[in-house]
């Protein structure tokens, strides 16, 4: 019986001080809301500074991107004025028809054709590298006694990659 009431005693002793300290934290809490709605009240939400200059700030509609009260503009050119895009090419390499459905995705029934839209891609082909072998004629110099070839002035000594490869990998390095 004597170690339980010790138990207790110490349990009651931490309770007084986590009710203590309870109390101190929603002291320090409603402090800082004050001071937080203080804050909002000095600095309103539709007021920005940049440079040292407020502005207003009209806060953002999530669903639509824009501010509220204003509309979203249209693509292209707006009423007036001209439009500026560029233009398709003239010559086509290739035609493919696509035309890869004959189900509808949605009730599976038959699908029927009613024309053709046109969609232009332009499209850069593989590059594919070009490899050179050079048989370098090698001379050999009686008098000095030394062989001597010619130099390759596309690629660096002893390098295997041309000048100009290694200025692509630089570059998008």
């Amino acid at each position: 019986k004597e170690e339980n009431r010790k138990i207790v005693d110490g349990l009651n002793r931490r309770i007084v001080e986590f009710e203590k300290e309870n109390r101190r934290l929603v002291d320090e809490n409603s402090k800082q809301r004050e001071e937080l709605e203080e804050y909002r009240k000095r600095h309103p939400a539709t007021v920005g500074v940049k440079n040292g200059k407020t502005y207003d700030v009209r806060p953002e509609n999530a669903a639509t991107g824009t501010a509220e009260g204003t509309k979203k503009r249209k693509q292209g050119a707006q009423p007036g004025h001209k439009g500026h895009f560029r233009k398709t090419p003239k010559i086509t390499d290739r035609i493919a028809i696509h035309a890869k459905q004959f189900q509808c995705p949605e009730c599976s029934s038959p699908l029927v054709r009613r024309g053709f839209r046109k969609r232009v891609i332009e499209d850069i082909p593989p590059v594919t590298p070009r490899i050179v072998q050079y048989r370098i004629e090698r001379m050999y110099c009686t008098k000095c006694r030394k062989f001597h070839e010619p130099e390759i002035d596309i690629a660096l000594p002893g390098a295997t990659l041309s000048i100009r490869a290694m200025l692509i990998v630089a570059f998008f390095k």
